[in-house]
């Protein structure tokens, strides 16, 4: 019965506009991404700035970083200082092109897997699964596909799980396209890929996959719960932004500072899926993989436990 229900469910995700669609959207993205990253370079900023946010994720140090960051470019574009016995000639203001702007960017001249590990650390894709998630299920409850499916042969969980198998699927697709759209754009912007691929690429795609998928099952629970296309996909896209990760930043900032006794580096946004998603990276010691890997294991099974028992307490009649 579950091969059956995935094949019609495959087939009904195939019908989805939103399929095809988050994919365009996914390869504007990263378009600009690729701009970016390959082409646009701010007098001021440097790689080691751009690694510093990055291994930040969502907290309140990584938006700290990130205004630094465009504190620090700003002065270099215009380093004007007013002092009250001299202030800065003409002649003694840099005198910028658009050729110091547009050209070589920061990660020209880096190989395809750094170029792919910025573009899946943008985790637009999780933001992608969430909305897919939310129009994928949101469907089947609004028209009342649930009930007919279920009240004709009562197999409620294979059900459940022919569809997180798709959204798997879906996931897993997502992270394959931003792959070669990376290769694409890395072609179309420098003119060839130095591709330098080794055993730490396809360990951190399967790492993300496991997070992606984690993510998916936190969406699915929301939209069990729910069972409203808006109210699931908001909170998902709200949690896909890192808008919790952000808010439980500032909660361990107030925490420690009432507790003094805390660690100095207690963070509960250590305990989310977006912050994994986004401060892993190819060079990411084993201790911080395994982290995100139980992490991901935890979410998944909490949340597939709390859909299942919604839907074994649920009166579809």
């Amino acid at each position: 019965m579950y091969l059956r229900f995935f094949k019609s469910e495959l087939f009904r995700a195939s019908k989805h506009k939103c399929v095809y669609i988050l994919i365009l959207v996914l390869a504007a993205v990263l378009f600009l991404e690729s701009i970016v990253f390959l082409k646009f370079s701010i007098p001021g900023m440097s790689q080691d700035d751009v690694y510093s946010m990055g291994q930040e994720g969502y907290s309140a140090e990584g938006m700290s970083e990130s205004f630094n960051m465009g504190f620090n470019a700003g002065r270099a574009v215009s380093p004007v200082v007013h002092d009250e016995e001299e202030d800065m000639s003409e002649e003694d203001l840099p005198a910028y092109t658009l050729s110091d702007f547009w050209g070589e960017g920061l990660f020209y001249n880096d190989d395809f897997p750094t170029l792919y590990w910025l573009n899946v650390s943008s985790s637009f894709h999780l933001f992608a699964v969430a909305v897919f998630t939310a129009l994928f299920l949101g469907s089947a409850y609004k028209h009342g596909y649930d009930k007919n499916l279920i009240v004709g042969n009562r197999y409620r969980f294979s059900l459940f799980f022919a569809r997180i198998t798709v959204i798997a699927i879906y996931s897993a697709i997502l992270l394959i396209a931003t792959f070669l759209m990376t290769v694409v754009y890395d072609l179309l912007f420098t003119g060839s890929v130095d591709w330098n691929l080794d055993s730490s690429v396809l360990g951190y795609s399967l790492v993300s996959f496991v997070l992606s998928f984690a993510f998916s099952m936190i969406a699915v629970f929301i939209a069990t719960l729910t069972k409203n296309t808006a109210a699931s996909m908001t909170v998902s896209i709200m949690l896909s932004m890192g808008f919790l990760s952000l808010g439980l930043s500032i909660i361990s900032f107030v925490m420690t500072y009432i507790f003094p006794s805390l660690p100095s580096d207690f963070q509960l946004v250590n305990y989310t899926i977006t912050q994994y998603a986004e401060a892993l990276s190819l060079q990411s010691t084993g201790k911080e993989v395994l982290r995100a890997l139980i992490v991901a294991v935890v979410y998944s099974f909490l949340s597939i436990e709390g859909s299942l028992l919604i839907i074994r307490r649920r009166d579809i009649g």
